[in-house]
C-alpha cells in the first residue's frame, strides 16, 4: 500500500476519544475477527501488547503503521503509511470516522488492485475505487 495523498485533520481536543476507541477495540475485540492459533480478537499486523502500552496518540497510531504529523496546534494534519500491506485500514478508520473532519481523505494504491481513497463525512470513513482513464 503506498499513500498517494493524505489530508485528514483530528483536533487535538478528540485525540484522548481516538486513543479510547482503538484501545477498547484492541481489547474486546471485534466480532467476526480472530486471531491466528489462539483464538484472541485482534488488529492485522499490530502487537496487541505494545497498543495497550501507548502512552498518547502518536505512539499508538504508529502501532497501526500510521505516522501522524501534527500542526502547530497540535492537531493531526497528516498520516504516513509506515507498513508495506493494507491491513484493517477500514476497520481503524471506520472506528475513529467520527473524530476526523469531514473532508478528509487519504487516497493510496495497492499493489496489484488499483487506486482507492477512504473518504470522511464526520460520521464514516467511505472507501471508493478510482476509476482512471487514460486518452
Amino acid at each position: 500500500m503506498i499513500v498517494l495523498e493524505s489530508n485528514i485533520f483530528i483536533s487535538f481536543v478528540l485525540f484522548g476519544r481516538v486513543v479510547d476507541v482503538l484501545k477498547d477495540t484492541n481489547r474486546n475485540g471485534v466480532p467476526g475477527m480472530t486471531g491466528p492459533s489462539i483464538g484472541r480478537k485482534y488488529f492485522a499486523f499490530t502487537d496487541t501488547e505494545k497498543i495497550e502500552k501507548s502512552q498518547d496518540i502518536g505512539d499508538l497510531l504508529c502501532h497501526f503503521r500510521w505516522q501522524p504529523d501534527f500542526d502547530e496546534d497540535g492537531n493531526i494534519c497528516d498520516l504516513s503509511f509506515t507498513g508495506e500491506k493494507i491491513g484493517n485500514e477500514l476497520l481503524i478508520f471506520s472506528l475513529i470516522a467520527r473524530f476526523v473532519r469531514s473532508g478528509s481523505r487519504i487516497i493510496y494504491a495497492l499493489e496489484d488492485d488499483g487506486v482507492y481513497g477512504m473518504f470522511f463525512d464526520g460520521s464514516n470513513c467511505v472507501v471508493k475505487k478510482a476509476d482512471l482513464l487514460f486518452d
